[in-house]
């Protein structure tokens, strides 16, 4: 009996720990090779409106990947893109983090991609490849970029970024690199039903 109560305290904690966020205070330090493009330029790529907010163009940005490859985000164009914006060191992170492998597989063949952006390490710091490379191995991520990311990315008015007040902060875009839900912490339904609808054109 008193083996059962453990498992149910256990079981709770675990999905207390899933169901809502990390909270957050990031402060970072950007490094000199990252790049952010934001200026317009033609249609499958920079827009003039791009910004953090639903309704806007997301804002181009690149950053290398888990193995050191660079990956940008209007190369994506025509895709429905899931920006992940996780740390090292955030429970719930972990928790959507093994789900990557599965979202890939069940909707990669649709042109879905979950994209990990990586904001910092176990202690708070800027990420490296090396570190994006230990998230993707210790959570089976093959399919899928992490990202190596910065404050570049951030935002608190929304004119050219987003503005990561929880942990993880999930921002779904469109085909056409339209932002169309941020989600502050981890929804696994919320999430996926976005994602459906997406791809059958709703």
């Amino acid at each position: 009996m008193k083996a059962r109560y453990t498992k149910i305290i256990t079981l709770a904690i675990l999905i207390a720990l899933l169901c809502f966020s990390c909270s957050t205070d990031l402060k970072l330090t950007k490094p000199a090779e990252a790049e952010v493009t934001v200026a317009p330029k033609n249609e499958v790529g920079n827009w003039k409106d791009c910004g953090g907010k639903i309704g806007e163009h997301a804002c181009n940005f690149a950053f290398k990947d888990q193995n050191g490859n660079d990956w940008r985000l209007y190369d994506h164009y025509n895709d429905i893109i899931v920006l992940d914006f996780s740390t090292m060191w955030c429970s719930v992170c972990m928790g959507a983090a093994g789900r990557v492998e599965e979202f890939q597989d069940r909707y990669g063949k649709e042109d879905a991609i979950w994209v990990t952006v990586l904001l910092q390490d176990l202690n708070g710091r800027l990420p490296t490849v090396q570190h994006a490379y230990e998230w993707a191995r210790a959570f089976d991520i093959e399919t899928a970029p992490v990202l190596v990311a910065d404050e570049s990315v951030f935002d608190i008015v929304l004119e050219e970024g987003y503005n990561v007040e929880s942990l993880p902060t999930i921002v779904i875009i469109d085909r056409k690199m339209v932002n169309i839900q941020i989600m502050a912490g981890w929804n696994q339904y919320q999430l996926i039903k976005q994602v459906e609808q997406l791809i059958l054109g709703m």
